[in-house]
């Protein structure tokens, strides 16, 4: 088990969220002062950390696909913000996918990256079923961030996105 991962968790299914339980508390607190977190756009943040109503859909994004590598050691936990833009071809698919992306403009949950892999071509449509990722290669650099442990927080905290990785502090996730 790495150090970050989240004891008694086995799969997206058994997923618990903040602040309910003592294995949240005991995670949050070995998790370091300072998080690196990302904006992701919805639906993906849902299908990352997990939807609101979990048992109206069973799919997880597993892979977030990115055009840069951070300079991190692995794993590491990333806390999901959920972007505030939402476009018609967003919504069309998380219509389709049947999951909600109400919560935008919040951190929303917490995943850790275990994982990072240069994609190619090949992997590409691989990649494309785990990640729902619509279209064709990217083609240049492109990564493909693999994830696990995914929790999602009891209350999203509002908050403004950033581009690229930035920093919050953990009393952030509990503040709320």
């Amino acid at each position: 088990m790495s150090r970050y991962e989240i004891p008694g968790q086995t799969s997206f299914f058994d997923q618990l969220v903040w602040p309910k339980s003592e294995a949240s508390i005991n995670y949050l607190e070995s998790l370091p002062d300072i998080l690196n977190c990302l904006t992701i756009r919805q639906p993906w943040a849902n299908l990352i950390v997990g939807t609101q109503d979990i048992s109206r859909t069973k799919l997880q994004r597993l892979v977030e696909i990115r055009s840069w590598k951070p300079k991190l050691r692995l794993p590491f936990p990333l806390v999901i913000h959920a972007g505030l833009t939402y476009t018609d071809q967003e919504r069309l698919i998380a219509n389709r996918l049947q999951i909600g992306s109400d919560v935008r403009g919040a951190i929303i949950g917490i995943v850790e990256v275990y994982e990072i892999e240069q994609v190619t071509a090949e992997r590409w449509e691989e990649l494309r079923l785990v990640s729902f990722e619509p279209g064709e290669f990217p083609g240049g650099l492109t990564f493909a961030w693999h994830l696990r442990s995914p929790w999602r927080l009891e209350k999203p905290i509002p908050r403004k996105g950033q581009l690229g990785l930035f920093k919050i502090d953990k009393q952030t996730l509990t503040s709320s």
